[in-house]
């Protein structure tokens, strides 16, 4: 699929839908492309989705006095959507979603439909 073919469908495609943009492979979700689009995270270049340079990425003012090469408490706009990416922003999981995704998990078997449905 060329950009312009996946750029005209990520406008209309599911947020929690996985696509594979051209050039950063499978497993992506819908919803983090298109923030790191919006973000200029990842930028258009040459027929692909790359990572846009951001020389502010990586180390913050603190840290690069101490001479270290990389922090954990980065604000740039690359770390924050990593962060995002990775589901560190993500609300907590409730004792009930456990209970029910454990629920489905003993009942699951290759080749069947799952008996608990998780929007339960």
């Amino acid at each position: 699929m060329s950009l312009a073919e996946f750029m005209a469908v990520l406008e209309t495609a599911d947020a929690d839908a996985l696509c594979g943009p051209p050039g950063l492979g499978q497993g992506w979700k819908v919803r983090h492309i298109r923030s790191g689009l919006t973000r200029r995270v990842l930028v258009p270049y040459d027929g692909i989705i790359a990572f846009a340079r951001n020389p502010r990425h990586g180390c913050c003012e603190a840290c690069a006095r101490m001479r270290g090469s990389e922090c954990k408490h980065c604000q740039c706009s690359t770390c924050i959507w990593q962060h995002e990416v990775d589901g560190k922003g993500s609300p907590r999981v409730t004792r009930e979603q456990v209970a029910v995704l454990l629920a489905k998990l003993q009942t699951f078997q290759f080749g069947r439909k799952p008996v608990v449905a998780l929007d339960e």
